[in-house]
């Protein structure tokens, strides 16, 4: 009889380490499913492979801590190799709140839930020649698409966002004439654009840039070129429709000096960000 009540036992005890094998069913198993729901299908897309120097397809980012997205690189930028060239990533936090994509540590506190380009959308890079017309290897002269903007939030925290942020995706370019408009909605201010050496809020269009004007609701002056007090900022519109055309036109003898272009100015009107 004893040895028959200790063959039930163990037989029940198989039953219960197969349930919490299988299903879950311990302490932690509802954070756990909870967990595996947000994540599922982020960042699973099968990525196509390159064809040539020329080709590249966008990565997907989605599910990736920040700090794995890419690479800081000498100029403070987050960005990510292509082939011969980097495609900058900017991101976009769903508080508003200011990611340092120059400290490694505060960029392991956050992952990407989104992307305003899409995986796979082909990036094409145009490479300069020399005096006989041959192509460099590794010198590039643009690519089509200059920026991926990242929506991201805290690790471990609800992805609810605050205000509502645009993912959208600005068109390609189709030569080193014509640049796209940016969508700054929902960006925090210091994470528009760079400053610049004469101390103005710029940001890049190719081998151009246009300045940044923010305007306050209260008229308060913003210094641009402190990152703190631009930090204290976001985004909630802008003067210049997202995907406006940017036409360029460049020095004959020199392809990267700007003679005249469509845009000079975006203003962009901002808030305060909420205190977390």
């Amino acid at each position: 009889m004893k040895k028959r009540l200790a063959s039930i036992f163990m037989a029940a005890l198989m039953i219960v380490g197969i349930c919490l094998g299988l299903t879950g069913c311990g302490a932690n198993s509802g954070e756990e499913q909870s967990t595996s729901q947000e994540n599922a299908g982020a960042g699973s897309e099968e990525i196509e492979a390159s064809t040539d120097k020329h080709t590249f397809y966008a990565k997907d980012y989605r599910g990736m801590n920040l700090a794995n997205a890419g690479y800081v690189s000498i100029g403070g930028d987050l960005r990510d190799s292509y082939g011969a060239a980097n495609i900058k990533l900017v991101p976009v936090c769903v508080d508003g709140t200011y990611v340092d994509v120059s400290n490694q540590d505060a960029l392991k506190e956050f992952t990407v839930i989104d992307q305003n380009v899409k995986p796979n959308t082909k990036i094409s890079l145009v490479f300069d020649v020399d005096e006989n017309g041959n192509e460099y290897d590794n010198l590039v002269s643009y690519s089509n698409i200059d920026e991926i903007v990242l929506l991201v939030k805290r690790v471990g925290s609800s992805d609810r966002k605050s205000f509502d942020i645009p993912m959208t995706a600005i068109t390609p370019s189709p030569d080193a004439q014509t640049r796209y408009v940016k969508d700054y909605v929902g960006r925090n201010l210091a994470s528009a654009g760079y400053i610049s050496m004469a101390g103005d809020l710029r940001d890049e269009y190719g081998k151009g840039n246009v300045k940044l004007v923010p305007i306050t609701s209260d008229g308060l002056f913003i210094n641009v070129s402190d990152i703190g007090n631009m930090a204290e900022y976001y985004v909630v519109s802008q003067s210049v429709q997202p995907n406006t055309p940017i036409a360029f036109s460049f020095d004959e003898k020199y392809d990267n000096v700007v003679e005249s272009q469509s845009v000079e100015q975006i203003e962009l009107r901002v808030e305060k960000v909420e205190q977390q």
